[in-house]
């Protein structure tokens, strides 16, 4: 049986705007980045109707409330009438919900990639923007085939990245974090102001990590809300040779290394602000 991977994503920064009253988003700069060790897989294949069904690892049924892939489908019935869409498509998850590592974000790209693909559709720029405000502003990144990106705007801003040399490891913690209720919290909060995202992104892309401000400015939502986490983050910051940080709006925990790497000309990465 033949399944598409679904790719999980990594935060190494994020900075959140304070929403204003006439959006429906929140404004961000992130840098994102693929992670390959950890991916939901995805069968889509010809039906009489149109089912989309959910399992765990271990094939158990899953009931998903607010099924983002079920609003991806209706997405592209609005704007792409003429296209087939009565399939079965079985999503077998991997990736925690609530972790902040995108996997609802990923499983809607990946519908829309195979869907698109198959009826040789090209997304525009404004079909990305759409996207973003709509379904979900980490979509885009998965759309774009990067595996490390500057994501602005809304989301659908992407600008891709040269390899990034920072070595980190997630952290589980077994906490469902819900993003609509972090965000709530952040809106409702005084404490939204962040470093300087120009040089904590130079200091990411030049791998100087032991200077670098890591910053998720989601992150005293997140504990608010959630204490466990902020246990698990206590407990880890005593360890000296890793700067910790909440990975999106999730309840994981991103453990940057310290190390120091010597680039020369041929090999220090581009920085691409603007």
């Amino acid at each position: 049986m033949f399944f598409l991977k679904s790719y999980s994503k990594i935060n190494l920064l994020l900075n959140v705007h304070r929403k204003q009253n006439d959006e429906q988003k929140h404004k961000i700069e992130s840098i994102f980045s693929l992670y390959y060790g950890l991916y939901d897989k995805i069968k889509i294949s010809k039906s009489k109707t149109l089912k989309i069904l959910y399992f765990d690892k271990y094939k158990n049924a899953l009931e998903i409330k607010n099924c983002i892939v079920k609003k991806t489908i209706n997405w592209i019935k609005t704007n792409f009438p003429n296209v087939n869409l009565v399939y079965t498509i079985t999503i077998i998850k991997n990736i925690p919900i609530g972790s902040g590592l995108g996997g609802g974000a990923s499983n809607a790209a990946t519908v829309i990639k195979y869907i698109l693909k198959k009826n040789r559709i090209k997304l525009s720029p404004e079909n990305l923007f759409d996207i973003a405000l709509n379904l979900g502003s980490d979509i885009p990144f998965f759309l774009s085939g990067h595996k490390f990106a500057l994501v602005r705007n809304y989301g659908d801003c992407i600008t891709p990245l040269n390899k990034i040399f920072v070595k980190f490891k997630i952290y589980p913690i077994n906490v469902l974090s819900l993003s609509e209720r972090v965000y709530k919290e952040f809106d409702n909060s005084n404490k939204q102001n962040s470093p300087d995202f120009n040089k904590s992104f130079y200091e990411i892309m030049t791998n100087n990590i032991s200077s670098v401000t890591c910053y998720n400015n989601l992150q005293e939502s997140v504990f608010k809300l959630y204490p466990d986490v902020k246990k698990h983050y206590m407990e880890l910051d005593k360890f000296k040779n890793y700067k910790i940080m909440v990975n999106g709006a999730g309840s994981y925990l991103i453990l940057l290394k310290r190390h120091t790497k010597q680039f020369n000309e041929n090999e220090k990465p581009n920085l691409l602000m603007k």
